[in-house]
């Protein structure tokens, strides 16, 4: 743990981390008093991808993408962006964890903060 929280390196820091976190790890959801555990954001995007089939009686065929256009582009968006920042990943998630649990030096805060913002979007 960083010794002064105050300091924007650890502030920077922490900010990405929890975005990061918001994005790749499982959230807890209380329901009766009792916590659950849902699958991550990031994993809901990943099972939400095939969009609901239709329950129509139509004998041509729907012209219709097979998956939820804007689930993909945002997937891709995701998937690409944790690529160009930790090209050595086996996964967008790990990709990701790397990013956040790099050693950094206090320059990097303007860099770690972009960062931060665009997982937060």
């Amino acid at each position: 743990m960083d010794p002064k929280p105050d300091n924007p390196l650890a502030m920077s820091r922490r900010r990405l981390r929890d975005a990061v976190n918001a994005l790749a790890e499982p959230i807890p959801v209380w329901d009766g008093g009792v916590c659950r555990w849902s699958d991550a954001v990031y994993m809901r995007l990943r099972s939400s991808l095939r969009g609901a089939p239709t329950r129509s009686v139509r004998l041509v065929p729907d012209s219709r993408l097979p998956c939820r256009a804007d689930v993909l582009t945002l997937l891709i968006d995701i998937d690409q962006t944790a690529a160009i920042w930790e090209p050595n990943g086996k996964g967008t998630v790990e990709r990701l964890r790397q990013v956040a649990g790099q050693d950094r030096r206090p320059q990097d805060c303007e860099l770690l903060d972009g960062y931060s913002a665009t997982v937060e979007a």
